[in-house]
């Protein structure tokens, strides 16, 4: 297996078992960083083309080879338009594309070559289904870009993860009821209902039972002025009840904090997270870590048969984490079923399968035409 990345990456550090290219010029977060973006060239679907065709003749890919893109965006989709005219369909690696996003919600917009003609063209292309393989990771988002273009598009749902990682957590839980916000501190995943949350448990009977645990890296655009305010009101209270954590964390860091996390705030935008999907959702549910979340989620969604709870309404948030306490037994419960049925149902050999079983078929039909 090799890894293609940005020319940027190292592995140092990183206990990386597989070979790295590091080849690509931008990456899908260049358009969004302060420092990057005022740069970029206008062409950068025409870039990530070439890119691409080069990483193929660098590495000699035919036929036989596989090309994995697991995070769809507005470039590379235009970029595959642009590589499937310049390609032999018989000479091309079978390329899988899976995409997290929504056609709203997805970055990389561009109005002067919008996304809706490019997946007209993609799913209406011979080589779809054969040696083009169009992916979205929940089955709802699977359901919307079907309805929109025709049944091109499978389901490839996330895999577990973290569940053989050595967990080293950054703070000290000391037997207390800890409630956790992982990830960047960004306002479409309800960091700014944080403060509201906290204070009422301050003032509360469950204040000396409790640890909150708030990762808040900043975004590639740095903090809003909503996030900043929210921070200044979190950094009043002491290192014992919140801990704020500014940095990244590693990934022993990272799923140290999750397993030992009694409850995780998945407060997503209804309509930015209606069918998107979220890898930490599934993190959590393979943790057997409960979750609080919005209803017309994709988190609500992913534990539609227990594992968390779901409020359809801002109000009242406080008192619904109050009870998440005092339920803590039945949730704990919950979760661990939720868990063992997504394991019956998924796993990353599945995962891998899904993505050769389609190569196998291939060969299969190029077989036949010889």
């Amino acid at each position: 297996m090799v890894w293609a990345t940005h020319h940027s990456f190292t592995t140092q550090s990183r206990d990386v078992p597989y070979s790295t290219y590091p080849l690509f010029s931008h990456t899908m977060y260049d358009r969004y960083d302060p420092k990057t973006k005022s740069k970029l060239p206008i062409d950068l679907d025409e870039i990530l083309a070439n890119d691409i065709f080069k990483l193929s003749k660098l590495l000699d890919l035919g036929s036989d080879d596989i090309l994995y893109f697991h995070t769809g965006y507005g470039d590379l989709f235009r970029a595959y338009t642009n590589i499937i005219s310049k390609s032999t369909s018989y000479n091309w690696p079978v390329t899988h594309i899976c995409t997290p996003y929504d056609l709203t919600t997805m970055p990389a917009q561009d109005a002067t070559v919008p996304l809706d003609p490019i997946f007209e063209a993609l799913v209406n292309l011979p080589q779809t289904n054969m040696n083009l393989f169009l992916w979205a990771e929940t089955d709802l988002l699977t359901e919307h870009f079907n309805n929109r273009f025709g049944a091109a598009f499978q389901c490839l749902a996330l895999p577990p993860t973290g569940m053989d990682s050595k967990n080293e957590a950054p703070f000290e839980k000391n037997n207390l009821y800890v409630i956790s916000y992982l990830g960047a501190a960004r306002e479409e995943k309800g960091f700014h209902f944080l403060p509201d949350i906290v204070q009422q448990i301050w003032n509360s009977a469950d204040r000396d039972s409790v640890k909150f645990f708030i990762q808040c890296t900043p975004q590639k655009i740095g903090y809003n002025s909503t996030i900043t305010a929210a921070l200044e009101n979190l950094s009043r209270y002491p290192d014992s009840f919140v801990k704020l954590e500014r940095s990244s964390l590693s990934e022993t860091q990272y799923f140290g904090a999750l397993s030992n996390t009694d409850l995780l705030l998945l407060l997503y935008n209804q309509d930015s997270y209606k069918i998107r999907g979220s890898g930490i959702a599934v993190e959590s549910i393979c943790a057997a870590v409960p979750y609080l979340t919005f209803t017309n989620t994709f988190c609500a969604h992913l534990i539609s048969t227990g594992g968390g709870v779901v409020i359809d309404r801002v109000e009242g948030l406080a008192q619904v984490v109050q009870n998440c306490i005092r339920n803590k037994n039945i949730l704990k419960i919950s979760s661990e079923a939720r868990k063992q049925t997504f394991l019956q149902n998924h796993s990353q050999v599945k995962y891998a399968s899904l993505l050769t079983s389609g190569h196998l078929a291939r060969t299969k039909s190029l077989n036949l035409l010889d």
